[in-house]
Order: structure tokens, then C-alpha cells, then sequence
């Protein structure tokens, strides 16, 4: 494709003010939690288990409060909170540490900036990888990655290119996934999607490891024979509701230049 594409992250201010609605909901779930007694549960030892869960969530909870809060707060300034990614830089080590060196403040340790830097890189090599056309990663000021977003174009024969045969082709895959995929052919100014949202292991043959939660757009852009994949993924569970929307809005703020 000879045109250049191009995200307006103007249209994420409108994100901004329902991931700080997020935040305020989070900060009621401690009373919510407290009026859960031993009579209303009505067994011992899973009001204790209960209680365990709550007393771990709680820090948890404070944490994603503070990063959901900042989350919505850069989205509403689009500029700041996304940073673009290099794919042409021929020193990306150098590039990541240039990258983190504005992103935090000036006074911040070593370790957070060569932190951010690593967790920079990591998304940088996966969109090379995947032959991304443009990459970003979404990070609120002075705070951690929290979402990477990339637009790839598909090797997908002609007679494949159809909205239906995405529809076949996803509901063929077999994951393993957390819960149902949730598919929807929604039509964007690209052109044509399917909307794909998923909850994944990143290393399901492992012990352990992450669940990522995503929403992937496979784009029939109207003009061109092609397919492409816009994808917003996160892993700081509990806010898809919110982060699913600003997927769509990215999807819908891409444009062919």
C-alpha cells in the first residue's frame, strides 16, 4: 500500500472521562467488600477466604485505582499518554533509552528508567516481529506501559478476503481462551471489520505467565485489496469495559493518508 496510515489520537480525549468513571467505581468496592459478613456469606471458611481475597485485593486495588486514574487522565491529553514506536530505528536499545529518559522525570532512579526502557524494547521487537506498519504503546506520565496498540496488514489470499471468512476462520481457533471470543462485524471509515475480543494465556504451556486481554479489528480497508489487524492489547485485568472502548476508538481513528 503506497498510502501512509495515520492514528488521530485527538478522538482519545473522549476516553479519558470514563477511565476515571472506572477509577471512582474501584475506590467504592472496599465498602462493598466490608458489608460481606459472616451471616451474609453463611459459612466460615469461605467468609475467611473471602476475607484473604479482599485484604490481597485491596493493595492491588489501590494500585490499578492510581493507574487507571492516571490512564484516564493522559487519555484525555491523547499526545502525551501514546508513545509511538521506531519500527525504523537501526539502535533500538538507544532509541528505548531515549524514550524512557522523557518519559520520566528527571530525578527517577536508574532502575525505573532502565525498567521502562526493557518494557519498551519488548513491545518494539513484537511489532518488528510481526511486521508492524505502526506501532504505540500507551503509558501514563512518569508510569508503566499499560496498553500497546498495533496496525499490521495480513497475508490473507484473495478469496479469503472477506469479513465472513474472518468470521470462519476465528471461530475455528482453538486458544486456549479465558470464557467465549466475543466476534462483531462492525463497519469502520477503513472499511469493513471484524471485531475480535479476547482473554488469552501469553504462554498457556507454562506454569505460569500472564492473561492478556485484547480487541483486534480486521480491517477490509474500501480502496484496497488487502486486510489489516489494529489491535489494542492490556494485561491489567478489570478495566476491559473501558479499555474496549478506546480500542474502538483507535480502530475508528485510523486512516489511510
Amino acid at each position: 500500500m503506497g498510502e501512509r496510515l495515520r492514528v488521530d489520537t485527538a478522538d482519545l480525549e473522549k476516553a479519558g472521562s470514563g477511565l476515571r468513571t472506572v477509577a471512582t467505581e474501584l475506590e467504592g468496592l472496599d465498602k462493598l467488600m466490608d458489608a460481606y459478613d459472616r451471616r451474609t456469606v453463611g459459612h466460615q471458611q469461605l467468609h475467611e477466604r473471602l476475607q484473604d481475597f479482599s485484604d490481597g485485593w485491596d493493595d492491588n486495588r489501590k494500585k490499578m485505582i492510581e493507574e487507571i486514574q492516571g490512564l484516564g487522565n493522559v487519555a484525555h491529553e491523547s499526545a502525551k499518554a501514546y508513545k509511538e514506536l521506531d519500527l525504523r530505528t537501526e539502535d533500538p536499545e538507544a532509541w528505548a533509552r531515549e524514550v524512557a529518559a522523557e518519559h520520566l522525570a528527571e530525578d527517577a532512579p536508574v532502575e525505573l528508567r532502565d525498567a521502562f526502557a526493557t518494557d519498551v524494547l519488548w513491545y518494539w521487537a513484537v511489532a518488528v516481529r510481526q511486521r508492524a506498519l505502526c506501532a504505540a504503546v500507551l503509558a501514563p506520565p512518569e508510569s508503566a506501559v499499560i496498553a500497546s496498540y498495533t496496525v499490521r496488514e495480513l497475508r490473507i489470499p484473495p478469496e479469503s478476503l472477506s469479513v465472513a471468512a474472518f468470521r470462519a476462520e476465528a471461530a475455528r481457533a482453538e486458544g486456549p481462551y479465558f470464557g467465549e471470543q466475543g466476534l462483531t462485524q462492525v463497519e469502520l471509515p477503513l472499511g469493513p471489520a471484524l471485531r475480535v475480543h479476547r482473554l488469552e494465556p501469553t504462554a498457556p504451556d507454562a506454569d505460569s505467565g500472564t492473561i492478556v486481554e485484547g480487541v483486534a479489528h480486521y480491517v477490509l480497508p474500501h480502496a484496497h485489496p488487502t486486510a489489516l489487524e489494529c489491535r489494542l492489547l492490556w494485561s491489567t485485568l478489570g478495566f476491559g469495559e473501558e479499555l474496549e472502548k478506546t480500542a474502538d476508538e483507535l480502530a475508528n481513528s485510523v486512516l489511510l493518508e
